[in-house]
């Protein structure tokens, strides 16, 4: 094959050979590049008058403007096409052509100060080459290779140095240009190693997301089954020593559907997808819920549980209130866990900075059993407890404390401890949290809509869910069918009429979504508007709005909540009967 034949295989390696990459590092060194182009001319100027300093600073913007268009902003994420990598890499060419030529211009054999400068310019050129373009060796060798000939070019011929002391500095010129080639060989080896290290671990990141989002929709699936039936049970005639039964039943069911929200919780830390809100809210409520949660468990133990505010009516704040929620449950939990005699207080207060912000600081301190001091270090990392009878006696996954911490830290707030082994534990939650205006009183709540008579289709792969679902809506008088997959609930939706579908999501043969889209095409019959809600154990951060955006009315996570969904079907059958009133039908 001729070499005409073979230069564009060769030219498009080299182009390929990381050249997209620098040029995407081009424009955020910018600024640096115009401070240098400003010191160079002034010395220009200086040494060899305005006018050469002036044709230089303009050849050198010429230059920097046909870089910027190489690298446009918008474009600098794409990928360009053979002809704009050319463009690119001539650009770069003669910005270094224009910055090696600065270097001949300032070159004086009777002047040591500029010949020094000269020395700098082009040994700096060559750091920067290696520090930016090893990537690619085109790039290395233009960037670098120019300012390494010019240097040694002067070394041979630009000097009136004695012939011995002139052979003494090209020769230390050659070994530094040499040791700049093999630098750059290790610089570009450590570079694709990293980004390989780093592909791997985006990899195994992406791994572990997509395992914890299977193992979430696996859980989920089974403990609907669990939870709803026990709920249906608990609305029945039972006895108390069966109503004690089922209490253990549902106690240990929402217990491994909270470690499972733990292990999810940890993962979108670490990934560093944990999304807070920042909206105001009255801490009263938040302490009074957390009271709600454990006084009964306290209780059964017969351990103290007194909750302390000061002041009584603190000011509304603005930040997570979920988050803060969860972070006292977590506390409150492992005070209780770790206490059989005892009490537990949880003391609250909020003090004002200023005008604008507050310091909120919640410490729980238990008379447990106390943590020997070279446990603390390690106690809030993710699955660890004290020890491995701590484990055996007490249970927990050894995740609550590390969460805590982990969503202090997001907030930027802290979580410390003070225990003493033998006389309990403190752990004291610190936040600065901004002041919002107070607000209204909330409504009081409306009474109970109901939803009886409603006809709701169930679609659901799984025969335990769909008998969960449709036992927890008959015991509120909702008429419902089911269905197994998508292509039998527009089947369905053809045959009846229904105010409403429950939609799983993965399905064989038709799923959720395209249910859906069929449903709104009208392959279900007239009932195009028909609310649809999605029922989905994937509560992976983003999962519930990339649901909505499809065209879901609304989504509601596994294991189903009865009274949730109940509101839920109330709220969007009563928009659906409001938006048939707009109509010219006249109301009697």
């Amino acid at each position: 094959m001729s070499i005409k034949a073979h230069a564009p295989r060769l030219t498009r390696g080299w182009l390929n050979d990381g050249v997209n990459d620098l040029r995407r590092r081009s424009i955020p060194i910018l600024v640096a590049r115009f401070a240098a182009a400003g010191l160079g001319a002034a010395v220009l100027a200086h040494a060899e008058g305005g006018l050469i300093a002036v044709g230089w600073t303009t050849a050198l913007i010429v230059a920097e403007i046909w870089t910027w268009l190489s690298c446009f902003p918008r474009q600098a994420p794409r990928p360009l096409p053979r002809r704009g990598l050319i463009g690119y890499v001539c650009s770069i060419a003669w910005m270094t052509f224009v910055w090696t030529i600065l270097a001949l211009l300032l070159w004086n054999p009777g002047a040591h100060a500029l010949q020094l400068a000269v020395f700098c310019l082009l040994t700096g050129q060559m750091a920067h080459a290696q520090a930016f373009s090893a990537r690619s060796r085109l790039m290395l060798l233009m960037v670098g290779g120019m300012p390494a000939a010019m240097l040694l070019a002067l070394c041979l011929v630009g000097t009136d140095l004695p012939l011995a002391e002139r052979a003494i500095v090209t020769i230390a010129t050659v070994v530094m240009i040499a040791y700049f080639l093999r630098a750059s060989q290790a610089t570009r080896r450590q570079s694709e190693a990293l980004e390989a290290s780093r592909a791997e671990a985006v990899a195994a990141s992406d791994a572990k997301t997509a395992f914890l989002a299977l193992m979430s929709h696996e859980l989920r699936t089974p403990m609907t089954g669990v939870l709803g039936m026990a709920k249906a049970l608990e609305s029945g005639p039972l006895n108390q020593h069966q109503r004690h039964q089922l209490g253990i039943l549902l106690q240990s069911g929402e217990g491994l559907l909270a470690h499972l929200n733990d292990i999810l919780d940890i993962s979108k830390v670490e990934a560093g997808r944990l999304q807070l809100e920042a909206v105001p809210f009255n801490l009263v409520d938040k302490i009074n819920r957390v009271r709600e949660v454990w006084s009964q468990i306290a209780e059964s133990k017969q351990v103290g549980l007194t909750f302390t505010l000061e002041p009584p009516q603190p000011p509304w704040l603005i930040g997570d209130p979920t988050r803060i929620r969860q972070i006292m449950i977590n506390l409150v939990s492992n005070a209780l866990k770790f206490t059989d005699t005892g009490e537990v207080v949880v003391a609250v207060t909020v003090s004002p900075i200023g005008a604008t912000h507050a310091k909120v600081v919640i410490a729980v301190r238990d008379t447990g059993i106390g943590i020997a001091p070279e446990q603390q270090r390690r106690l809030f990392e993710p699955f660890t407890q004290a020890d491995v009878s701590v484990t055996r006696r007490f249970g927990g996954s050894g995740l609550g404390l590390s969460i805590c911490r982990s969503l202090a830290e997001a907030m930027d707030g802290e979580v410390d401890l003070v225990s003493v082994l033998g006389e309990g534990s403190t752990f004291t939650l610190r936040l600065t949290l901004p002041l919002a205006a107070d607000q209204e009183p909330a409504p009081a709540a409306p009474a109970a809509r109901s939803i009886a008579g409603l006809r709701v289709l169930v679609v659901d792969d799984n025969a335990v869910n769909r008998l969960v679902v449709e036992t927890l809506l008959n015991a509120l008088d909702c008429e419902t069918r089911a269905e197994s997959d998508g292509l039998a609930a527009l089947q369905a939706l053809e045959a009846e009429e229904f105010d409403a579908v429950l939609m799983d999501i993965h399905m064989p043969g038709m799923g959720g979504t395209e249910a859906l889209q069929a449903i709104r095409a009208g392959a279900g019959g007239p009932a195009r508007d028909i609310p649809v809600i999605a029922l989905t154990a994937d509560i992976l951060e983003g999962a519930a709005e990339k649901l909505l955006r499809a065209g879901f009315d609304a989504v509601q996570p596994k294991p189903v909540a009865i009274d949730t969904l109940a509101v839920c079907l109330a709220d969007l059958s009563e928009a659906r009967i409001r938006r048939y009133l707009r109509g010219p039908i006249p109301l009697e």
